[in-house]
């Protein structure tokens, strides 16, 4: 990760401290030529209060 306040922010908040080893990338394809198979975005991320 090269920007190094968003490193610090996902080492504290979701990392409990430990370096972040990979950034896992969440979009929405444009167009129908980039279209791929993608599970709901329920069924991967979690949001926590």
């Amino acid at each position: 990760m090269e920007v190094p306040e968003l490193r610090a922010f996902i080492r504290t908040r979701f990392c409990d401290g430990a370096y972040p080893q990979m950034l896992l990338r969440i979009g929405v394809q444009v167009g129908e030529e980039l279209a791929t198979v993608r599970r709901p975005v329920d069924d991967v991320m979690l949001e926590e209060p």
